[in-house]
């Protein structure tokens, strides 16, 4: 492989690592207030005096549960897919560059 071949892969590796670090610390952004939110509907729940602010309450409560499972989701994907784009530049620059 020509040495500027390698790096041209080794610099698209590295932008992709960073873009999904980014990502994957944002999700993590977004799942923790999405917790926080849940715990507060939680409390919330309780203090319900009313059957329509516990019915809204609960509806809050159910939507942010799916978002929250479905951020997890994407959360699993994204460190997935960081540890296979990780190895793979680890890879190349254990690689001695070779001129062709």
């Amino acid at each position: 492989m020509a040495i500027s071949f390698t790096s041209s892969i080794k610099s698209r590796l590295q932008r992709e690592v960073t873009e999904l670090e980014q990502t994957l610390t944002q999700q993590r952004s977004k799942r923790a207030r999405a917790e926080a939110k849940i715990k507060q509907l939680e409390r919330g729940v309780k203090l319900s005096h009313s059957a329509t602010d516990l019915s809204s309450k609960l509806t809050q409560l159910n939507k942010l549960t799916g978002q929250l499972a479905e951020g997890k989701r994407k959360e699993t994907e994204l460190a997935r897919q960081l540890r296979l784009k990780q190895a793979e530049l680890k890879e190349l620059q254990a690689k001695p560059a070779v001129d062709s």
